[in-house]
């Protein structure tokens, strides 16, 4: 049976949108100078779906007052999940030729997640989108993909429901209150709780529905949108200016999304309601290899993420020029042939998935698609297939595996790694305070985790206390602008009778530039002030320096193909050297006492970092459990440490 549906005119402009989504994405990725806001491509693309999606449900109900939900879906299954898979496969085979167990026990998860369309859910649960660990996790941006096909799960079934219950005026006015809804959520949690970046507002469809509305909007407002050539020349370069700000100008400390995300939306609002129109600059978009860009858009986002994953894991830390180039090449490569040769099979051909009849074609794809589940499946219960490493660097990698410290006295934990609630935590440090005396703060990011378990595996000190956070120094939080030190100040301030010691520490390199090359003297001071601001309390404070990186990231190197004791290779950063000297000289003319842990390790990597046959580092910058008991007896030997903690 035919439909009698008006067919839905094809926007070349929005295709050219696409592209210029695409591209902002990739380059952002891929690090190229004045791009470090591109990740607002994806905003763009939540815009679009909103555009695209709402405009076929809506034609569909208000012509015939009813909705086919099952071709609706059958159709996004079709579009989506081909392409999907086959990427899957491709990162899946990948990550079991060349990442090792740990690596690639993450990766069969993500696997899994995305396919359930639920990946946001994970790395939600998981670090920041904009932490270091994302540079090894090669389906991160499968997150943007979850919260679309959420948004395809719901769009139709609530739109039907709304638009039965409502009247046309109000079925409008029933998504502007839904816009101001998620847009005020979004900002409560970004500005007034200071989230921090790509915490849960980053990652799900609620804190993220208002970008889809303001597509649905432009569905209502499109007839009403002024046809002037003027006007739509005006609002459509208004429309590129928000989009080119952001992506310049946004970076990772950008609250999104926020209000900020409110303008490359509103810039891609613009471009929708004045590109339909014929007008000099929409040809910027309608050009042939924008639209060609646009068509092939979902594949070059599913396969240049792993690209770029694989390739700096295999060959670089940091791209340079022809490295950049090469991935973009081979992803264009890819990309194609996926657009050609499998979204454009499953899509428009009538032997795939059509009507989810049993042929040849359904079965062939749902065998290609359980059959890994299965395996993705068995290898993240078995911890990544250990059994593909020789047994020397199987022992190895099992020794750097950082894992959570346990508790080993009733009075020695952490504040925020804890399952421990404020209220819980509160009453445990009172308790702990009238049965063993005053408490040892350690305070700053992982660093101080780090220097906390070394300490607490080997002294004897009763009411120690970790009150670090992973990636939350004093510099993140001031570049940040959140209110973790501040809380953490209110908490020592009223409870300054309880508290013995207040150690601080954290990772040197955050004193750097964006250049990494000159350490910044605000930064120092923002530190000595918040310390200083202790003192004046009457507190003991010591300043604990930072650590001297061994320049070999042990969570990057490759398990299955190399040999550890003959490939490791070590490079002493000499600028971190000089900023624990500067630090020892800059400190004696504040009050606050700088304590050097560069000189109390006195580190030979040649000698220390393999011991006993276990490494002591887990990456580039954090000890593994064997590094914390080892470099910790060090750190104790150390006088005024001593002194500290009662050692004799």
């Amino acid at each position: 049976m035919k439909s009698n549906l008006k067919k839905i005119s094809y926007r070349s402009d929005i295709d050219g949108l696409r592209a210029l989504s695409i591209i902002l994405v990739l380059l952002y990725h891929l690090e190229v100078n004045f791009f470090s806001g591109g990740y607002i491509g994806v905003d763009i693309f939540f815009v679009i779906s909103g555009f695209l999606i709402f405009r076929i449900i809506f034609n569909e109900i208000n012509e015939t007052k009813a909705f086919n939900f099952k071709n609706f879906y059958i159709r996004r299954i079709r579009r989506l999940l081909p392409a999907l898979i086959f990427t899957l496969l491709i990162v899946f085979v990948a990550g079991f030729l060349i990442f090792p167990p740990h690596l690639f026990q993450e990766l069969s998860m993500t696997y899994l997640t995305s396919l359930l369309s639920i990946s946001n859910f994970y790395f939600w649960s998981q670090a920041g989108y904009f932490d270091i660990s994302s540079n090894l996790k090669p389906l991160l941006h499968t997150w943007s993909l979850s919260v679309e096909e959420q948004f395809y799960l719901i769009a139709p079934i609530g739109t039907y429901l709304i638009y039965n219950f409502l009247n046309k005026k109000n079925f409008f006015y029933f998504f502007i209150f839904l816009f101001l809804l998620s847009l005020t959520i979004s900002i409560f949690y970004h500005e007034i709780r200071n989230t921090g970046v790509g915490s849960s507002d980053f990652y799900l469809m609620p804190f993220r529905a208002y970008e889809f509305v303001i597509g649905i909007l432009a569905v209502f407002l499109l007839k009403f949108w002024p046809k002037y050539k003027v006007f739509n020349e005006i609002f459509f370069i208004l429309g590129l200016i928000l989009i080119f700000y952001s992506a310049i100008f946004f970076d990772e400390y950008t609250h999104l999304p926020s209000y900020n995300a409110l303008i490359p939306c509103m810039g891609a609002f613009f471009i929708i309601m004045s590109g339909e129109n014929k007008i000099k600059f929409s040809s910027i978009l309608k050009n042939k290899i924008a639209i060609r860009i646009g068509l092939i858009s979902y594949s070059l986002y599913l396969v240049h993420w792993p690209l770029i994953v694989f390739y700096k894991y295999l060959f670089v830390e940091r791209l340079t020029i022809i490295d950049q180039l090469i991935i973009i090449f081979i992803s264009l490569i890819i990309s194609h042939f996926m657009y050609e040769n499998i979204e454009k099979t499953f899509r428009y051909s009538k032997d795939y998935l059509s009507e989810f009849k049993i042929n040849k074609g359904s079965l062939l794809f749902f065998s290609v698609f359980l059959i890994p589940i299965f395996l993705a499946a068995h290898s993240w219960y078995s911890k990544g297939w250990y059994w593909r490493l020789s047994n020397d660097n199987k022992k190895l990698l099992i020794s750097s595996l950082n894992q959570d410290f346990k508790e080993i006295k009733e009075c020695r934990y952490k504040r925020y790694d804890s399952k421990l609630s404020s209220l819980e935590f509160e009453e445990k440090f009172i308790f702990c305070s009238k049965k063993y005396g005053a408490a040892i703060l350690i305070l700053g990011d992982s660093h101080a985790a780090d220097f906390y378990n070394a300490l607490a595996i080997n002294i004897k000190n009763d009411h120690f206390v970790d009150m670090s956070k992973g990636g939350m120094n004093l510099i993140s939080d001031m570049q940040n602008q959140t209110n973790h030190y501040k809380d953490i100040k209110k908490f020592i301030i009223q409870n300054k009778s309880l508290i013995k010691n207040v150690l601080y520490t954290q990772r040197g390199t955050s004193f750097f530039g964006k250049d990494n090359n000159f350490y910044k003297i605000s930064k120092i001071d923002y530190v000595i002030s918040f310390l200083n601001s202790l003192r004046d309390q009457g507190l003991n404070v010591l300043w604990i320096g930072h650590l001297l990186e061994p320049g070999f990231d042990i969570s990057k190197f490759n398990f299955l193909l190399g040999d550890l004791k003959k490939d490791i290779n070590f490079y002493i950063d000499e600028k971190l050297i000089k900023l624990d000297q500067f630090l020892l000289s800059y400190t004696n003319k504040s009050k606050i006492k700088y304590l050097s842990k560069i000189n109390m390790i006195n580190i030979d990597y040649n000698k220390d970092f393999i011991v006993d046959g276990h490494l002591t580092y887990s990456n580039e910058d954090h000890w593994s459990v064997k590094g914390e008991e080892y470099f910790g007896k060090r750190i104790l030997n150390n006088e005024q440490i001593k002194k500290i903690f009662l050692i004799d």
